[in-house]
């Protein structure tokens, strides 16, 4: 299975950073074990991270060390129909930057990833977050499309899992254009905390 696994990294189809160049945005994850799993050594744009379903509030604050950063750079930190309850997270991270947080409530799904594909392309934005119902391979295609050549990280939380089968574990997609999609699985402690990272290519 490990040999499977190396010949399909070195397969032309499967991403790569040395392959592509440096990307135009990368962050530490503040999370040195998550680091070694993503390519680039960080969350990096022109990528789009589709958070599983399950463990969103746990995946959210994982993102709290890169939002802190991002929030005190240039740059907008869009968040895009969040529920309650992510704001709520968000408002208990004590550094990030609150004058730099730019909400918008979509009325449905189409016109939050609209506004998701307007502020990639725009790019003056640091971090998109968006919240949606539900998340097509369609979407995924539209919103990998307008994520090239931006600066911004982009974060999809999707309510019901759409490109993968549910896992018993938190997990978080990474879509880039290849055929292939890289999932990186958390699973969490007994106090709901983010633990170990196991990295798996589809």
């Amino acid at each position: 299975m490990k040999q499977f696994a190396e010949q399909r990294v070195k397969h032309p189809g499967v991403w790569q950073v040395s392959a592509t160049g440096t990307p135009k945005c990368c962050i530490a994850t503040g999370h040195e074990a998550l680091n070694q799993q993503l390519p680039a050594g960080g969350w990096q744009s022109e990528v789009i991270y589709e958070m599983s379903a399950h463990g969103q509030q746990q995946l959210l604050q994982s993102l709290e060390p890169a939002l802190t950063k991002l929030s005190h750079d240039t740059g907008w930190l869009i968040l895009l129909k969040p529920p309650k309850a992510a704001l709520d997270a968000i408002a208990q991270m004590a550094d990030v930057d609150r004058s730099r947080l730019l909400v918008v409530h979509g009325n449905d799904d189409f016109d939050t990833l609209w506004a998701a594909e307007q502020a990639l392309v725009k790019n003056n934005a640091a971090c998109i977050l968006t919240w949606t119902d539900e998340l097509t391979g369609r979407d995924i295609k539209r919103l990998k499309l307008a994520a090239r050549g931006t600066k911004a990280l982009s974060f999809v939380f999707p309510k019901g899992e759409a490109s993968h089968q549910p896992l018993s574990w938190p997990n978080i997609v990474l879509h880039q254009h290849a055929a292939n999609v890289t999932r990186i699985d958390i699973p969490t402690k007994e106090n709901n905390q983010l633990a170990n990272y196991q990295h798996c290519l589809h």
